[in-house]
């Protein structure tokens, strides 16, 4: 098995290194990759060190194709599957094994518009794969990548089962096709739609009659302000200076009196009695608002004792009270640094062997690409801006050659190479305050 070395730093960049015994190189492709090399493997230089062929390749301006899944149109989900199958059946113009190239999904790189796969291929007689790594890294990608359409992504998922590369693109090219003549066919109607409105005269808007008021409608009143509203309400000595009236009316001359022969016993007065109006036994209303509505309300309610019935009592004042210390969050996260209007907190929670990217939400897209999204109207973070990703070793922070870069402590990142995160570190997602602290 060939064992392959990672190695980034601030000059180079991130590159990849495999060594082979000289006697298994294939000299053929060898020869054939350096006259004229395939725009689908990485760009590489070899030298022999003690009997070993060491091989350099350079990953450059691609990002990990890990790191820029998502959800995709029919079209860009099979641009995907093309991108990724179609040099493994042109490969043998070149001599190359298809079986040379190292078929995992974390040595798979793509531009920064996801449409050119770069594979890391080691020419040797010797294949480093074999069609279970194939079909493992079929099943990986389709894990990571969505299509909007849901009957082709079924599709994929059957034809993982018994995988024949040549077959499987030419079930989802079709999309591919379809989709790019509807996008066309969309563009020419869009346009040919914009440019028959501009011809178009502009309405001229009518004046807004004021509405005459009508004998029927209800007289319209002026709200009151709070400070005009007063609440009056009638006391016991009003009502008995009122006179009644003196006219009967449906009323006999004589009204008879009722007599009963038992007395009703007059009802206690009770201060805290209320009828179903609100009123108390005087007839007037009782208002209470403020702090004296509260301890009103404290003490209607009837106190309970914390301390059990059945335990015995305790002297609260020689006890010893212990506050714990309960930790805010043990998530790994960015904290904000600055005073402006970005995010306070942004919390990376991933497990090991999973990536957490950062970008920038955008709204021609409509659907969210990264873990995180800074708002649409954030300048100097790109789309996809930087992923973390957690390893053994900890965590770590990969540019994904934004237009802006990525600062650690004020040092910018080279594109697409991992950089170990301690807790203090310093990042900037670009050059204009999203200025955040990492911690653990």
């Amino acid at each position: 098995m060939i064992e392959i070395h990672s190695k980034s730093d601030f000059l180079n960049g991130a590159i990849l290194i495999a060594r082979i015994p000289e006697e298994e190189v294939d000299k053929k492709a060898l020869q054939t990759i350096l006259t004229d090399p395939p725009d689908f493997t990485l760009p590489f230089r070899h030298r022999v060190i003690n009997g070993e062929i060491e091989f350099t390749y350079q990953i450059g301006n691609r990002s990990k194709l890990t790191y820029l899944s998502g959800n995709r149109s029919p079209a860009e989900y099979a641009g995907l599957w093309s991108a990724v199958l179609q040099p493994l059946l042109d490969c043998e113009d070149w001599f190359m094994n298809p079986y040379s190239f190292v078929l995992k999904p974390e040595y798979l790189y793509c531009d920064k518009n996801g449409k050119l796969v770069s594979f890391v291929y080691i020419p040797s007689v010797r294949a480093c794969s074999d069609h279970d790594a194939l079909k493992n890294m079929v099943t990986e990608i389709a894990k990571l990548n969505h299509v909007q359409d849901i009957s082709l992504e079924n599709k994929v998922v059957w034809a993982i089962q018994d995988f024949k590369a040549a077959e499987f693109l030419e079930m989802v090219n079709p999309y591919k096709a379809h989709n790019l003549q509807a996008t066309m066919l969309e563009n020419t109607v869009n346009s040919e739609a914009k440019s028959a409105t501009i011809e178009q005269k502009q309405p001229v808007p009518m004046p807004i009659e004021e509405k005459k008021p009508c004998l029927f409608d209800p007289p319209v009143t002026q709200p009151k302000k709070w400070d005009d509203i007063s609440i009056s309400f009638p006391s016991k000595d009003k009502e008995a200076k009122e006179e009644k009236p003196k006219g009967r009316v449906f009323t006999s001359k004589k009204e008879k009196k009722v007599k009963s022969d038992k007395k009703v016993k007059p009802e206690k007065k009770s201060k805290n009695k209320v009828d179903f109006w609100g009123r108390n036994p005087s007839g007037e209303l009782e208002i209470i608002q403020g702090a004296a509505a509260e301890a009103k309300q404290a003490q209607s309610i009837p106190r309970q004792s914390p301390v059990p019935i059945n335990s015995p009592p305790t002297d609260t004042d020689n006890m010893d009270i212990t506050c714990l210390d309960i930790p805010e969050s043990s998530i790994a996260k960015f904290r904000y640094a600055g005073s402006g209007e970005h995010p306070g907190v942004i919390e990376v929670g991933i497990s090991e062997g999973e990536v957490f990217t950062i970008g920038r939400f955008d709204i021609s897209l409509g659907t969210k690409q990264s873990s995180f999204e800074f708002d649409k109207k954030t300048k100097a973070v790109s789309r996809r801006h930087a992923v973390v990703e957690r390893n053994g070793d900890g965590y770590s922070i990969v540019d994904l050659a934004s237009a802006a870069g990525t600062y650690m402590n004020g040092q910018k990142l080279p594109p697409n190479a991992p950089f170990k995160l301690d807790c203090g570190n310093r990042i900037s997602f670009g050059n204009l305050g999203a200025d955040y602290i990492w911690e653990t």
